[in-house]
């Protein structure tokens, strides 16, 4: 009996992201290194998306929990 699994964000190759994507990754992190380190871990990633001057669900796309981001 073989389990299948879906492949993890870890185990398949990662395509490059469009100039507009990674803009906005780049973005977020940097909105959430401040965040974090002024708010702390609870930060909220509402306002890190306000800050970061992108919806919260391109935040979500791209970091699908607070620990992936």
């Amino acid at each position: 009996m073989s389990h299948h699994h879906a492949p993890s964000a870890s185990e398949t190759p990662a395509k490059p992201l469009r100039r507009d994507a990674q803009r906005n990754r780049d973005a977020i992190v940097a909105a959430a290194r401040t965040a974090f380190s002024e708010q702390g871990l609870g930060a909220s990633l509402e306002g890190v998306a306000r800050e970061a001057g992108v919806a919260i669900g391109t935040l979500y796309r791209h970091f699908p929990t607070r620990l992936d981001l």
